[in-house]
């Protein structure tokens, strides 16, 4: 896929946000996910635990009581368990999540997206890529090269959906049609 052509796939669709119900319960093949910033949302894992949602850190390990506050969460997102209306009545606007479907269980999202959260910068620093945070997915994405189109999305992302500034509207950001799945890139 040239560049030109990867501009065009990644335009994002702009509809109403009452759309983003729709878009993560659409296909029932598909897993609907959130991966919630856990710096906009105080005592995330304990909030999580409490609805008994099925959901994972995606950060491993002992965490400095600091890193553990704000660590991203991924949850599996039904259109029956609540979650969904809380996180979009409460969240929505604030810039506390994305949205995600796939071809995924729980396990296999958190290690697609486990991959994403350092990077290594040009000066070979490696730093927190906090592409859970709508007002960085919304900006970066578009800015994509194919190679990291591919590698951003994997096998298993259908989709991203996240707010535009201000929560007025949803931005939807689909694999590109025609691109190839990336292996286990």
């Amino acid at each position: 896929m040239d560049r030109q052509t990867a501009d065009a796939a990644f335009e994002p669709r702009v509809a109403a946000p009452d759309a983003l119900r729709a878009a993560l319960f659409a296909d029932p093949d598909l897993a609907a996910y959130a991966v919630i910033d856990g710096a906009a949302v105080l005592d995330l894992g304990a909030r999580l635990q409490e609805t008994g949602a099925e959901s994972a850190c995606l950060f491993l390990g002992e965490l400095e009581p600091e890193l553990a506050a704000a660590a991203p969460w991924l949850v599996r997102l039904t259109p029956a368990d609540g979650l969904f209306d809380q996180l979009f009545g409460d969240g929505w606007g604030k810039s506390w999540a994305i949205f995600a479907t796939a071809h995924a269980s729980v396990a296999e999202m958190r290690r697609r997206l486990r991959k994403l959260t350092l990077v290594e910068l040009p000066d070979r620093r490696t730093v927190y890529f906090r592409f859970y945070d709508p007002r960085v997915l919304r900006h970066v994405l578009p800015l994509m090269e194919p190679a990291q189109i591919r590698q951003f999305f994997g096998d298993e992302v259908d989709a991203y959906f996240c707010e535009d500034e201000g929560g007025a509207a949803l931005l939807e950001f689909r694999r590109p049609i025609g691109s190839a799945p990336a292996g286990d890139a």
